[in-house]
């Protein structure tokens, strides 16, 4: 399973910030893509792309992953409802014992879709991000993570 656009012809000029660098869109995205086929890969699991059909093709991402969401489409409980079928692949179809999440404090609607799905935080799981390069913003932040395990029966 692998996700492919082509990007280079829907964004070649557009360039942003990201930690204090220029980047290309284009290249950006494409080094996203990348990342998500190669832990597909790698794993057998990792992002998925998120559509409303008949509405919108693309409105973020989901999976055994860190969740990204075009905020146009919050209320609508879309997060929920993939961040449910991700819960549901890794525990009937990965057999996984455990899954887990995390985010910064200040992300209360991630933490809420957690809570939602069953997600349990716990204090003592708190951390600091270790890959975040020096100079990112939530590089000395606490993180929050949540734990779910997988039901009996």
């Amino acid at each position: 399973m692998t996700w492919q656009v082509e990007y280079s012809d829907r964004f070649p000029t557009i360039a942003i910030f990201v930690s204090g660098q220029l980047h290309c869109l284009a290249d950006l995205l494409h080094r996203h893509q990348t990342w998500i086929n190669e832990n597909f890969l790698k794993y057998g699991f990792g992002l998925w792309a998120i559509e409303v059909i008949g509405v919108a093709d693309f409105i973020g991402f989901t999976g055994l992953a860190v969740p990204q969401f075009d905020t146009h489409f919050t209320p609508f409980g879309f997060a929920t409802e993939a961040a449910c079928a991700a819960r549901d692949y890794g525990f009937s179809q990965l057999n996984l014992a455990q899954i887990v999440s995390f985010t910064v404090p200040a992300n209360q609607r991630s933490r809420s879709v957690m809570s939602r799905i069953g997600m349990t935080h716990s204090p003592d799981d708190d951390f600091e991000h270790p890959l975040l390069p020096d100079g990112h913003p939530l590089r000395h932040r606490h993180h929050f993570l949540y734990r779910l395990t997988r039901p009996v029966g």
